[in-house]
């Protein structure tokens, strides 16, 4: 999984570094529009979300701690967040960033619903939602700072446990 976020975050970065804001802007590839493309895999995200490539289970919609990577992970970033922050049946005491467990997510089939735990994480980062406009260069910034912090040893294990 983590090598697929890396791979989302690769992509962005290069995006970034390689396009010109104004000439994205004159093609209408407006920042939201990108954004949206980026967190939901849509410029007009739907109103309930869902992971469009849910597998059978939470490893095999998000991945193992092995180079198995899930049909979900590295997609979009709203899968990636639920794959980190969620629980499945297995694992109800996770708590990913959450202060406390926030229930079971269903990881089966495919257009599986995870609107609750999208909506849980929203909310949870909604506290930071920055009140002023950045200019591009603070956004390359920003997915450098998350490609790096990605690269850090995380959990008891030092690695992604998933």
């Amino acid at each position: 999984m983590l090598d697929a976020i890396n791979g989302t975050t690769r992509a962005l970065t290069s995006l970034l570094q390689t396009n010109d804001v104004n000439a994205a802007a004159s093609e209408q590839a407006t920042i939201p529009k990108l954004a949206n493309q980026a967190i939901y895999g849509d410029v007009s995200p739907a109103p309930s979300f869902q992971l469009k490539k849910a597998n059978s289970n939470r490893e095999t919609t998000c991945g193992q701690r092995t180079q198995a990577a899930g049909t979900a992970a590295g997609d979009i970033l709203a899968a990636d967040l639920i794959c980190i922050c969620a629980s499945d049946g297995s694992q109800t005491g996770n708590t990913g960033y959450y202060g406390s467990n926030h229930g079971q997510v269903t990881f089966t089939g495919a257009n599986a619903d995870q609107n609750t735990a999208w909506t849980a994480i929203k909310t949870n980062c909604g506290h930071r939602k920055g009140t002023t406009n950045k200019p591009a260069a603070h956004l390359r910034k920003l997915a450098d700072d998350v490609y790096k912090a990605l690269q850090e040893p995380k959990a008891t294990t030092a690695k992604w446990d998933i």
